[in-house]
């Protein structure tokens, strides 16, 4: 890690709508390193593919060798153990490819990352920020959103909600807590107002 860029670490519980936030980032020209899609290719990692194996068993894998994410999901969420196994063997193949991503950008010019990570804490990433934003939404409208998004049932969003850290946390271990109550307004303004206060830092 280099001293050329400022880290900022965009995190939150599932959900609450952190994709419209780096959406209004990267307007303001905030470069986005996004750990779920480093995730994917984390799971092309061999090592790590035997390991998820070992752990969730034979049915989480592909009939072509790859990971299959949805039954990984349905296991590893299923209670707050499996998460830590699952983050236990994830997070030190996405650090590692993340901080690539980090340098690489550095040396391309950009002055301002966001890695956006709903496991930011549990990686131990947040100690590489210098300032950390949590979006955090009330929990019935998560509930919604992420039945919509994953293609899930209510139980099963439920399950993963119940597997992270709770809102109370989050408002407790950030430098900045954007409240995202579904008015898209004030959401923009919100994050606008951080955005200043970060560029005149």
């Amino acid at each position: 890690m280099n001293n050329n860029y400022k880290l900022y670490g965009l995190t939150g519980p599932t959900g609450s709508g952190k994709t419209t936030v780096t959406d209004i980032l990267k307007n303001h020209r905030f470069e986005i390193v996004n750990a779920d899609e480093i995730a994917h290719k984390a799971l092309l990692d061999t090592e790590l593919i035997s390991a998820l194996k070992i752990a969730f068993g034979e049915g989480i894998i592909n009939p072509d060798g790859s990971i299959n994410r949805r039954e990984t999901a349905k296991i590893a969420f299923s209670s707050k153990e499996n998460t830590e196994i699952l983050n236990s063997l994830t997070h030190p193949v996405i650090l590692r490819l993340a901080a690539e991503e980090f340098e690489r950008l550095s040396r391309e010019g950009s002055k301002r990352i966001v890695f956006d990570a709903p496991t930011l804490f549990e990686s131990g990433s947040d100690k590489l920020c210098c300032k950390i934003i949590s979006v955090i939404a009330p929990e019935n409208l998560r509930i919604r959103r992420i039945m919509k998004r994953d293609n899930i049932s209510e139980a099963e969003a439920i399950k993963r909600i119940s597997a992270q850290k709770s809102e109370e946390f989050f408002r407790e271990n950030s430098d900045y807590v954007i409240e995202n109550d579904g008015d898209m307004k004030a959401l923009k303004a919100k994050t606008e107002n951080i955005i200043k206060e970060l560029i005149n830092e």
